[in-house]
Parts: C-alpha cells; sequence; structure tokens
C-alpha cells in the first residue's frame, strides 16, 4: 500500500534535481572517494523517501524520511568540507549547499508534519 506518491512530494523532486546536480557537477573529479561519497549521500535522500512511501506504514515512512533526513545532513558536511578544501568551485558549491539546506528545512517540517498526523491519528 503505498502511502504518498512520492513523485508529487516536493522535498523528492527538489532531493532529486539536487543529486542530478551533484552527480553531473562532480563526474570524474578527484579526489574520486570524497566525491563517490557525496554523490552516494546526494542518491540516498531521494531513494529513502521514496522507499518510505511504500512501506505501508506511517511509522516506516517517518523511519526512512529520518534516514533521507540523516543522508542530507552528510551531504550537507561534506559539502561544507568540499567548500572550506576548495575542491570544488565555490559558486557552484554554495549554490548546493543552499539548496542541501533548503531541503533540510522542508524535510524536517515535513517530518513533524507526519508525526503530528501520526500521534493525531493513534489517539483517536
Amino acid at each position: 500500500m503505498k502511502l504518498h506518491n512520492f513523485r508529487k512530494l516536493e522535498i523528492y523532486q527538489r532531493s532529486q534535481t539536487l543529486a542530478v546536480n551533484i552527480l553531473l557537477e562532480t563526474k570524474g573529479k578527484r579526489p574520486y572517494k570524497v566525491f563517490d561519497q557525496l554523490v552516494g549521500s546526494a542518491l540516498s535522500v531521494p531513494s529513502n523517501i521514496a522507499e518510505g512511501s511504500v512501506r505501508g506504514s506511517q511509522k516506516e515512512f517517518i523511519r526512512f524520511l529520518n534516514y533521507s533526513w540523516g543522508s542530507l545532513t552528510e551531504l550537507i558536511t561534506q559539502l561544507e568540507i568540499i567548500l572550506k578544501s576548495q575542491l570544488i568551485d565555490q559558486e557552484l558549491g554554495n549554490l548546493l549547499l543552499t539548496e542541501s539546506l533548503k531541503i533540510e528545512q522542508m524535510l524536517e517540517s515535513f517530518i513533524r508534519v507526519q508525526l503530528n498526523n501520526m500521534n493525531f491519528n493513534s489517539s483517536r
């Protein structure tokens, strides 16, 4: 049973676009391990949103949203380190970081709403 059509969720759409942009902008960059980890974190954000949406319960959906949030936090940390190390163009890196932080705010709010909905429905 699908709880949400994840493709219609703005947090999914924006995190997927961010992942695509990171993948394209870091292709072939060195050190490979650093950028591979960055790409992995970026891909994990929309992937966990999608996976959680088909898990069949609100509790599971929230769990996967939290996994997504954890990956997003990793991504933000990695972008900050890459920027400080000057491994990426500063303007590009700041754009990616700004979008990551915006998605983090959206995801945090979305999780809060989902938790409130779950608590409201369980108190009935």
